[in-house]
């Protein structure tokens, strides 16, 4: 998984506020993607691993994702034909300063070897929300709450979940709709005050789980659970 960085969102955010301009040199790329898929907010690039290039296309909202034949549920699954013709036009539209040496290396295969990465702000600025809520924030969340059956909480990403101990308190809790409402709207609370564009609606949900499907089916292990 490619998580969208803080230096994305540092970059964008301005933009995004109108306080800085998208880089003129984009332009001509930024009229072709309106004409073919819809303009997005900023385009950023970078180097991976001191040889790949990686191009990032920041979308405004989850909305515009459709425009690009990409899946709310699956940001990360572009189709081919989709992401060759916009490295195709990226090529032959933009000079990127940041890709001079791969312009420069006669073997590099642009289509093949340039990562492109499509993602909202939406979803960024929700990841960046998350991230900022406070370790004591959430151990006072735990306090405030004082159910002896809730674990602990976990963050990833714009998603959080609550995790109780056993599997029968977790069916427990997913049929106690009182209690999830109370949950969610104690963090919510938190949520709020770093939420700047207000991306967060009442809709948003708390996931669930136990510690006994953590310690049991992954190792408890946090890197088998989040990414295996």
């Amino acid at each position: 998984m490619i998580i969208p960085s803080y230096e994305i969102y540092k970059n964008t955010n301005p933009i995004k506020n109108g306080k800085k301009n998208i880089y003129k040199r984009y332009n001509k790329f930024l009229n072709w993607l309106e004409e073919y898929y819809c303009k997005p907010l900023n385009i950023y690039c970078d180097i991976l691993r001191e040889k790949y290039g990686r191009i990032t296309i920041i979308l405004k909202s989850e909305n515009d994702l459709i425009k690009y034949n990409i899946s709310k549920n699956n940001i990360f699954r572009i189709k081919k034909s989709v992401k060759k013709k916009i490295l195709k036009n990226f090529n032959e539209l933009v000079k990127e300063p940041i890709f001079k040496n791969i312009y420069d290396d006669q073997e590099y295969n642009f289509l093949e070897e340039t990562e492109l990465i499509i993602c909202t702000f939406e979803n960024i600025s929700k990841i960046v929300t998350i991230d900022k809520i406070k370790k004591n924030e959430i151990k006072k969340l735990l306090k405030d709450i004082n159910n002896p059956e809730l674990w602990i909480i976990s963050r990833l990403l714009s998603y959080t979940t609550f995790f109780v101990f056993t599997e029968k308190q977790l069916k427990k809790y997913k049929n106690d709709k009182i209690t999830i409402q109370d949950w969610t709207k104690k963090y919510m609370e938190i949520i709020k005050h770093y939420d700047e564009y207000g991306y967060f609606k009442k809709d948003y949900k708390i996931k669930l789980d136990s510690k006994e499907n953590f310690d049991t089916n992954y190792n408890s292990n946090w890197y088998y659970y989040y990414y295996k």
